[in-house]
């Protein structure tokens, strides 16, 4: 079973589950306002990606984003074992972004 709250971190075709004792306690957001990297050391880097004002959540993806919500929930039911219901996964449309619609010929 892999670590829920585990980040995969690696550099140079290495890859790896990592626990980081403060980085855990952010919360999941398909749209989040945060993003992270890490380096050569594994070491865990996690900037503002949009505006955090006082009093909000500071969340970041457990998720890859760029997957539509259907394979975005799956993998956060198998990986971390919730259901998203974040503004994202909550509308059809994806905040209008369409990820995960077929195109029709």
């Amino acid at each position: 079973m892999k670590g829920v709250n585990a980040f995969e971190v690696g550099q140079h075709g290495v890859s790896v589950r990592a626990l980081y004792p403060t980085a855990f306690y952010l919360a999941h957001s398909c749209v989040p306002n945060t993003s992270h990297t890490d380096d050569d050391n594994y070491r865990l880097t996690v900037r503002c990606s949009s505006q955090i004002k006082k009093g909000d959540t500071i969340t970041l993806s457990y998720a890859y984003t760029l997957q539509g919500t259907l394979k975005r929930r799956e993998h956060l039911k198998e990986s971390k074992f919730f259901d998203c219901c974040c503004p994202r996964c909550k509308d059809p449309t994806e905040l209008a972004t369409y990820a995960g619609a077929l195109k029709c010929p």
